[in-house]
């Protein structure tokens, strides 16, 4: 596969053309080039924002980067004014609507937030996609989040920037399900091969880590995900590996200048994730939607919840479980409908997409909490699916 250089010269001229104009979007011209997209490209989903919220200060990324060298100074001092971009999100989906509409259809519609907000000096909505357009009538068709790539030691103490924990990625689809109507997708997880939060001095995002991301939003109810790998979305390639050393560019976020995009689209997690979704392709779509959180059903054998577990609980039927555990751990699951049933567990791998150490789960009507222990544990490395299933047949009452 190459390049067509005349299709990207064309974007070279394209994007210096309309700085050249000072283009920029008001309420007119939003509206006008949704409408466009919308009625170009007709049945396809949108996605708005693009990394951004509505809410924002210009300077915020560069106020981050400068506080560590004087951090006796008040960090919010350093923020600059927080613009509402707001109407022109709306008129540009409102352009959208429309012209798809023309085309006979119904526009489907996302915002893509940042991973944090501004809480400090004022507080900001929480970068939640349903929370950038919060009017009915300016409603997202899926919410959506951006996981994040940042852990809480790599943030640092500018403190009027709030994100949260990406590797808990499964609270803000808990958030997303009990505030929105809807589907909800986990954005932008983690990318595999970047640093903890872009940041250098902290370790890079392996196929473990990436896959539980992954894994977190997919059994904690999101209808999707997306993945990603540093060096691809960026096309860095290595200057030995070019033809011309005038192609070559500088890596961006502390890509490893190393890396290059043609080897990292075989990284491990990246083969990995065809497996995320095996365990429910047998489902209808009937089962599918029967499917509900239950993350209140599970407990630990040793008297704590675990946070890195994840579970699906088909309340409607009660007949199908998929418990998540990030990091290999043992847990309860309360299995408790009032029946005595028998089941069959199996523990699916996230590593090679294949399910171990089957065996017969009776449950007893009078004592519903059932122990599972993975086949191994320990670690992020150590991740486990238990696809726990019963038969109406062999449910009986006592």
């Amino acid at each position: 596969m190459q390049p067509n250089e005349a299709y990207f010269e064309l974007i070279d001229w394209a994007v210096e053309r309309a700085a050249s104009y000072g283009a920029a979007f008001n309420d007119s011209t939003a509206y006008e080039w949704g409408k466009y997209i919308g009625g170009r490209y007709p049945g396809v989903p949108k996605i708005l924002g693009g990394d951004t919220n509505c809410l924002w200060a210009r300077n915020l990324m560069e106020a981050s980067i400068s506080y560590p060298a004087n951090p006796v100074v008040d960090p919010t001092t350093l923020v600059g004014t927080i613009e509402d971009t707001t109407h022109l999100w709306v008129n540009m989906r409102s352009g959208v609507k429309d012209g798809e509409a023309v085309q006979g259809y119904e526009a489907v519609v996302l915002f893509h937030p940042t991973s944090g907000r501004i809480a400090r000096p004022v507080s900001i909505p929480e970068a939640i996609g349903h929370l950038m357009l919060p009017k009915e009538e300016d409603r997202v068709s899926i919410d959506a989040v951006q996981s994040g790539h940042a852990t809480p030691e790599s943030l640092g103490s500018f403190t009027p920037y709030e994100a949260g924990d990406s590797t808990k990625n499964y609270k803000l689809i808990a958030k997303m399900l009990d505030g929105f109507t809807g589907p909800v997708l986990g954005l932008e997880n983690h990318y595999e091969g970047g640093h903890y939060n872009f940041d250098p001095s902290f370790p890079v995002w392996n196929a473990s880590e990436v896959r539980t991301g992954l894994y977190n939003g997919v059994y904690s109810g999101a209808a999707g995900f997306t993945y990603g790998a540093n060096s691809v979305w960026q096309m860095y390639e290595p200057a030995a590996d070019l033809l011309r050393a005038s192609d070559y560019y500088e890596p961006s976020v502390n890509q490893n200048v190393s890396g290059s995009w043609r080897r990292d689209i075989f990284f491990e997690g990246a083969t990995q994730i065809q497996h995320v979704t095996k365990p429910l392709q047998n489902l209808t779509i009937e089962q599918l939607e029967l499917l509900e959180p239950g993350r209140q059903l599970l407990a630990s054998p040793n008297g704590h919840t675990d946070v890195a577990v994840n579970a699906y609980d088909a309340l409607k039927t009660n007949d199908r479980y998929y418990v998540y555990t990030g990091h290999g751990g043992s847990f309860s699951l309360n299995l408790g409908n009032g029946l005595a049933r028998s089941g069959t567990a199996r523990w699916f791998s996230p590593r090679d997409g294949e399910y171990y150490a089957d065996s017969v789960v009776d449950v007893n009507a009078n004592n519903a909490f059932i122990d599972f222990i993975p086949p191994s544990g320990g670690g992020v490395d150590n991740a486990w699916l238990l696809v726990l299933e019963f038969s109406d047949l062999e449910a009986r009452y006592m």
